[in-house]
């Protein structure tokens, strides 16, 4: 394995770590003394839900099997949030719900474990584990209930304060998963190649910087729309970027062409650069990619741009008209700067290939001859870029696959004019010349994706697509935004909702043809509860006489949604109302087995076999304990005994292990 496949991975392992501990957006306004340092929170549960089931215009509702384990959403508040906090401060993480309500629902409470406070439950997630609730989580989380989200479901995240309580946590992970990965390549890291602590440290301290972030989501009948707000410490470097834009724009009536579109005011482009190299310059020298040298060119601009992207079958096109700072050298600029550096780069990216692939892309850079139009000098050039690896084909595994970005560069003033033909850089000229400064109030950043361009092209790419391009839907376009202000950063991104809806429509169709003749994984299944009964939408009324049954069937209601602690505590109580029915002792033993309580559950079910040793699912389910704890002889003769019973899940078992 060559350095830079070593120390990628090895990096990215890094990265993945550091990055999966503020993962999920921040909170903008977050408490970060409080030990609750990751919050999700769902506005109006009952209104959201109905927006979802909207995307589905037959057949069953996303939302049915939700409501039935909740028992419906009438008796929730639709004012308060509910809200899911975790707490990272102790050896692992621990998850507490908070559900505010209208009416008290028994039957919820008695399914989930939940405990009833004035006007709401809270409880441990997942459901029965036996984590304590402190009062500064369940004050946290009250508080947080009171104060409406301003999106449908969003996530929030102390992404400072978490990366700084977890950094003994972030160093043991990457050094376990560095370990791990060196052991499956079957070699170790290279002495001295990566000081992963450096990387870690220019991470973190960057990221550090970020007091709280906010990820929402709201989902309408027409449009979805994801949301982020991202708030900075104050007096650090991202709070400067996040504090002063430009407030003029002299692309209003330039359009650019293509399927990724453009166009931004200026900003701090010495800031953002600086902060890219700090967070990601070691980890990118690790990879043997220098951007220092990347934002060495970006340092001679002001951030005011606008262009495309554009891809067909045989090349990229690129278009853009980018400003120039004052100081910088604007008449010289491409000859001097731009067109040594670019040369410089791509044969250094060529290089770098080379070297790790044993591959020989050829020459990347190339001059074309200058033109003139207009009297004004134009630069062309042919790029090529490494796209990837191709397959393992036997013959050409491994070879770069490339595409071309032939294109023509100019200076028009303190603009940088990049069009991909030289009739487009005759247009670009005419827009560039004709540009006036005007204030501009619309967002700093505007990204817009022609998704049924990209999709075409992809169409093309991919010729065995079949129905998967042929088939979709119009899509319009992905708009996304950026502006900042006051420290704070926020994004937002929309996407119409017809789309998802056409996309599960088809989704469904295909779905409904013949199923392939795949045999599943071997598994071994729980056994049914017997009696087991499924959770209604609406609570049924209470029985006149809670007798045994009764109790068998809330403990396989709780049972079915994971609360085995409370689902033996209902078996119990029916063994008092009848201390020979065996179908309560069996339901205890598959519960202590989920639980792991092997030895209880191993008393249960002998119990139930005493009782009634003509059932063969009791054998079934011992054997299956058996199995769990890892006694393997005694649980292959338990599911052959229940075999000859003629019990079908034993013998589908013994099958699928037996092939």
């Amino acid at each position: 394995m060559k350095h830079l496949e070593q120390a990628g991975k090895r990096v990215l392992v890094l990265l993945f770590v550091v990055m999966m501990f503020p993962a999920g957006m921040v909170s903008a306004d977050m408490d970060t003394n409080s030990p609750v340092k990751i919050l999700l929170k769902i506005k109006d549960l009952n209104t959201t839900l109905d927006a979802v089931d909207s995307f589905v215009e037959s057949g069953p509702k996303p939302s049915a099997m939700l409501r039935g384990m909740i028992q419906g959403t009438d008796w929730i508040d639709p004012v308060r949030a509910i809200v899911l906090g975790v707490d990272m401060s102790g050896e692992k993480p621990s998850a507490t719900l908070l559900i505010p309500y209208l009416v008290e629902n028994e039957d919820f409470q008695a399914t989930f474990g939940a405990q009833s406070r004035e006007d709401y439950y809270i409880m441990s997630v997942p459901p029965g584990a036996a984590t304590p609730i402190s009062e500064k989580v369940e004050q946290t989380l009250v508080l947080s209930s009171a104060t409406a989200p301003n999106n449908a479901i969003s996530v929030e995240v102390a992404v400072g304060a978490l990366l700084s309580e977890s950094r003994d946590k972030i160093d043991a992970m990457v050094g376990g998963l560095e370990e791990k990965m060196a052991g499956l390549q079957g070699q170790s890291a290279p002495a001295g190649e990566v000081d992963f602590n450096e990387i870690a440290d220019g991470l973190i301290a960057t990221f550090g910087q970020l007091k709280s972030m906010t990820f929402g989501v709201d989902i309408s009948s027409d449009e979805l729309n994801f949301a982020t707000e991202t708030a900075a410490e104050d007096q650090t470097d991202l709070s400067r970027l996040f504090s002063e834009a430009g407030n003029t724009s002299r692309f209003n009536h330039y359009t650019p062409k293509g399927h990724l579109t453009y166009k931004t005011r200026s900003f701090d482009m010495d800031t953002m650069m600086g902060l890219i190299v700090s967070a990601f310059g070691k980890a990118y020298d690790a990879m043997g990619f220098n951007v220092t040298e990347l934002s060495r060119i970006a340092f001679n601009f002001t951030g005011e741009a606008a262009g495309s992207v554009s891809y067909d079958t045989e090349s990229m096109k690129i278009e853009g008209i980018h400003v120039l700072k004052k100081d910088a050298e604007a008449n010289d600029f491409v000859e001097k700067v731009y067109l040594p550096w670019i040369d410089n780069y791509g044969n250094a990216l060529a290089g770098i290939y080379k070297d790790n692939s044993d591959t020989d892309p050829g020459e990347v850079f190339t001059r074309l001859p200058d033109i003139a139009i207009d009297g004004i000098k134009v630069y062309g050039m042919k790029l090529r870029i490494i796209a990837g690896a191709a397959p393992n084909d036997g013959q050409s595994a491994g070879k770069p696959v490339m595409t071309e970005a032939v294109f023509y560069v100019t200076t028009i003033g303190d603009m940088v004019l990049t069009a991909p033909s030289q009739n487009r850089m005759a247009e670009l000229i005419t827009i560039a010349k004709s540009t006036t400064v005007q204030p501009d109030s619309g967002p700093l950043v505007v990204y817009e994706m022609d998704m049924d361009g990209y999709f075409e092209y992809m169409r093309q790419m991919i010729p065995d697509s079949g129905a998967v391009f042929a088939n979709m839907p119009p899509l319009g376009k992905l708009v996304s935004t950026m502006n900042v202000g006051g420290g704070r950063a926020f994004t937002s991104t929309r996407m119409r909702t017809d789309f998802i809806k056409q996309m599960i429509a088809m989704a469904g169709q295909q779905n409904s043809g013949p199923v392939p003749d795949e045999s599943p994984e071997p598994v071994t299944p729980r056994p049914k509860p017997e009696s087991a009964k499924p959770a209604a939408a609406s609570r049924p009324a209470e029985p006149a006489v809670k007798d045994a049954n009764y109790w068998i069937d809330k403990g396989n209601l709780v049972s079915t949604y994971g609360n085995d602690i409370s689902a033996v505590r209902f078996y119990a109580e029916a063994l008092k109302k009848d201390p020979m029915n065996s179908s309560a002792y069996f339901n205890m033993g598959v519960s202590y087995g989920e639980l792991e309580e092997f030895d209880k559950a191993l008393d249960a079910i002998n119990r139930a076999i005493e009782l009634n040793p003509a059932n063969s699912n009791y054998y079934y389910a011992r054997g299956r304990v058996y199995l769990m704890a890892g006694n393997t002889a005694k649980a292959d003769n338990d599911f052959r005994t229940a075999v000859e019973m003629g019990n079908t899940d034993a013998k589908a078992y013994l099958e699928r292990t037996e092939k």
